[in-house]
């Protein structure tokens, strides 16, 4: 598989500005190769076939850092607010773009007050992020803290690509939004939480899996870094990120 990368500046006017083009190729990240795995393959075969995962290329990130282009990166080294305030995300545009028989390009544009809303912003970095929705929800859960370690049981659904990802509690002693950091099987994991001890709402807290647009870490299934490009309010911003096979 081959993937190609492209982002340049747009004027008022539509018109790609000089100088601002990038592009090249970019790197599959082991997230995006353990995505890749099981996207392809069936979880049970039957009368009705299960996926191993529903996640599709939902997102873009872009940031001013630089990381070397090797699999190992996990996301992003600086991730940029697209409103300036809340999201780091940025959807792609629907429907997908099939531009040749064996390829696929995602697309997002960066609107003139995308980024730059405080002010001109230097642009280095870019990723692609999963999501699905609806999350997959879930309300009979229970949480253990013991020795740092914050464990949740009672979930439904987990698997290898839940790592990294945001687990949502909703209620109990400890409701916010923590990162999945390890996977213990199909109905337990462990979270960054600084819960400890047995949560009052066992075994009944409510919970999501998901992504969180205000997280900066989000893991990509694709990296790319450049020269950096200048976004200001003059202009938008536009990325075609291709995939051929």
């Amino acid at each position: 598989m081959r993937d190609n990368f492209l982002i340049f500046l747009r004027d008022e006017h539509g018109q790609i500005m000089p100088g601002s083009i990038r592009q090249g190729h970019n790197v599959v990240t082991n997230y995006g190769r353990l995505w890749l795995s099981r996207l392809l393959s069936w979880k049970l075969l039957g009368g009705t076939d299960h996926p191993w995962t529903n996640l599709r290329v939902r997102w873009m990130m872009v940031g001013n850092g630089s990381l070397p282009e090797t699999p190992a990166v996990s996301t992003l080294s600086n991730a940029l607010l697209v409103d300036g305030f809340t999201t780091y995300f940025k959807e792609v545009v629907s429907p997908t773009e099939f531009p040749i028989v064996t390829g696929v390009r995602y697309r997002a544009v960066y609107g003139v007050g995308d980024l730059s809303v405080l002010g001109a912003v230097e642009v280095s970095e870019a990723g692609l992020v999963l999501g699905e929705l609806p999350i997959n929800p879930g309300s009979s859960a229970s949480i253990v803290g013991s020795s740092g370690v914050v464990t949740v049981t009672g979930l439904v659904g987990m698997n290898p690509l839940s790592v990294g990802r945001i687990l949502g509690v909703t209620n109990g002693d400890n409701p916010g939004t923590w990162r999945i950091t390890r996977l213990l099987d199909e109905t337990s994991v462990e979270i960054d939480s600084p819960h400890s001890g047995a949560d009052s709402g066992n075994p009944n807290i409510s919970w999501y899996e998901g992504e969180e647009p205000g997280y900066n870490n989000a893991p990509v299934v694709a990296y790319k870094t450049f020269e950096k490009i200048v976004k200001t309010t003059g202009f938008s911003l536009e990325i075609q990120w291709d995939f051929r096979f």
